[in-house]
């Protein structure tokens, strides 16, 4: 659970960054019915502060990342374990399927945990296990759909213009 909110945690950063990043991103052309102003100079402002809370901000969030990371691999290693004296082809489809979320293709990975998952002899012990791959997977494609649509905005904004 403290794995869960610490990636919800880092996610939710990174969506809120990515939302400042692309607010201060507009540029307003001037009003061509209204007379140019004459130029203020507005005071110094010193940003030391800003850039050492970023900084701590990003160090943080790669050390969440870095233990969700490890986290998710002993999980993906206890369900590996959990189905090592379960049939051939059932321990085939486990495999298959942490290989696959070892390699980034959860869509592939997906179908064949729920497979696995709707067998009827299974322990709690990996039920659970299954489960927990099963909502981490799920995850995973929600955030790479999130990045993409964020990706897809950054590219159609008008910068520079």
């Amino acid at each position: 659970m403290i794995n869960r909110f610490r990636f919800h945690f880092v996610f939710c950063s990174v969506l809120a960054v990515t939302g400042v990043m692309l607010a201060g991103c507009g540029k307003q052309e001037p009003n061509p019915t209204t007379p140019a102003q004459p130029a203020v100079e507005a005071p110094a402002v010193e940003t030391p502060s800003i850039e050492a809370d970023v900084s701590a901000a990003a160090q943080a969030a790669t050390e969440t990342v870095t233990e969700t990371v490890a986290a998710a691999k002993d999980e993906l290693a206890r369900l590996v374990q959990a189905f090592e004296k379960a049939d051939a082809a059932t321990l085939a489809n486990v495999q298959k399927a942490v290989g696959a979320v070892r390699e980034g293709n959860y869509a592939d990975a997906l179908p064949l945990l729920q497979q696995v998952a709707g067998q009827a002899n299974l322990t709690s012990d990996q039920t659970n296990l299954l489960q927990g791959v099963i909502d981490m997977v799920t995850k995973k494609m929600a955030e790479a759909s999130a990045e993409k649509a964020i990706g897809d905005v950054q590219k159609s904004l008008p910068f520079g213009q």
